[in-house]
């Protein structure tokens, strides 16, 4: 890959208008000739596709099967609540009040008893994490 696709910050943005940005500003600042659309647009997707790829393999060893089971079992209906973990955890509360309080506490208790305070991500930059809880925000259960 050439060194102007190395320069886009694609770990920490994942937007292709970001990215085919500062790939064209790369070109403009290294005085290169401006290259065909396709072009720019081909290493614009090779650039979102290799984040992805890191992230994954900065993400794999702290992901044990310990762990894999408990994201797994997020997406499974759980029958005292009626719904999946994942969609109770990201209910926010409505109304400040006793009830929606301890809720909230009841979140928090699940979170530390599955040991999701102590698990560290730090390996990933700050940017990509953030993008990553927006694509999980935006996506359903089953995707």
């Amino acid at each position: 890959m050439s060194s102007w696709a190395q320069a886009i910050p694609a770990m920490e943005h994942d937007s292709a208008r970001l990215l085919f940005g500062a790939a064209c500003d790369y070109r403009r600042a290294a005085r290169v000739v401006r290259p065909g659309i396709v072009n720019v647009l081909e290493r614009v997707a090779a650039a979102r596709e290799r984040p992805r790829v890191d992230t994954w393999r900065l993400v794999a060893p702290v992901l044990s099967p310990r762990w894999r089971s408990v994201l797994d079992g997020l997406l499974a209906v759980d029958g005292e609540l009626g719904m999946t973990p994942l969609a109770w955890l990201e209910q926010s509360p409505t109304t400040p009040s006793p009830t929606t309080v301890r809720v909230e506490l009841d979140k928090l208790a699940f979170l530390r008893r599955v040991g999701a305070d102590g698990l560290d991500l730090s390996i990933l930059a700050v940017e990509r994490r953030r993008l990553l809880a927006r694509v999980v925000r935006r996506s359903t259960a089953r995707a």
